[in-house]
């Protein structure tokens, strides 16, 4: 696997601010090569992933969780939202749960990414 083509790919991710996992770059890495069937035995192994890392000089950031949080200017319109939604389907008390107390799991953002050298936050911002 020619690694430039998926660390530009990579690159463009983080420009985005996509937090970018190891599997995550495994399974692009898997697909890039099947696409252009560079390498029929490529499997993107650990051992691979540590020198593309070393070779372009990538490491793991830690994202803050409170960075994901939501902005105060967007509650009180939520909230808004909410109450009407819940009189809207007649919903009672019992037929709400508060995910952020539960854990909601589904879709969840990972707690680290890949960085570039050039990235001190896991934010260009």
């Amino acid at each position: 696997m020619n690694g430039k083509k998926i660390y530009s790919w990579f690159c463009t991710q983080r420009l985005k601010n996509v937090p970018v996992s190891i599997e995550l770059l495994k399974t692009k890495a898997k697909a890039m090569n099947e696409t252009i069937a560079e390498n029929p035995n490529f499997n993107a192994s650990d051992g691979w992933i540590q020198r593309f890392k070393r070779r372009f000089g990538i490491r793991h950031l830690k994202i803050p969780g409170e960075k994901l949080s939501a902005a105060p200017e967007h509650v009180g319109p939520f909230k808004n939202y909410l109450r009407k939604k819940i009189e809207e389907l007649q919903l009672t008390h019992d037929q709400l749960y508060n995910a952020d107390e539960i854990g909601l799991f589904w879709k969840l953002l990972p707690e680290k990414t890949l960085v570039t050298p050039e990235e001190r936050s896991h934010s260009r911002q």
